[in-house]
């Protein structure tokens, strides 16, 4: 399967630039899947979780709101905030998306 090329950049820094199957967005409209080739898109996000999948394995990284750009072959991700999930319990990042929302 071929990989999408995936940034994810805060105000302060780039949060990362990688390679993925796939990445799951946090949508306005709901979550969504990107591939590579996908069809162009601009949409906002809102805080939830960003899983990237690569080799059966995935990564959850939570922002908390911003815009994400998609292209055929690339997924970029202008997050306000995002913080590794992957350790954090499904309590510690509701209490992140509430923080978010207020």
């Amino acid at each position: 399967m071929e990989n999408i090329q995936i940034e994810l950049v805060t105000p302060e820094k780039l949060f990362t630039s990688t390679e993925a199957e796939m990445v799951t967005v946090p949508g306005a409209g709901g979550d969504f899947g990107v591939l590579v080739n996908h069809a162009p898109m601009i949409s906002t996000i809102r805080a939830g979780i960003v899983e990237l999948t690569k080799d059966g394995s995935t990564d959850k990284i939570f922002v908390d709101g911003g815009l994400v750009e998609v292209t055929n072959e690339r997924c970029t991700i202008l997050a306000e905030n995002a913080v590794e999930a992957n350790s954090l319990s499904s309590s510690e990042i509701q209490e992140l998306i509430d923080k978010a929302a207020a």
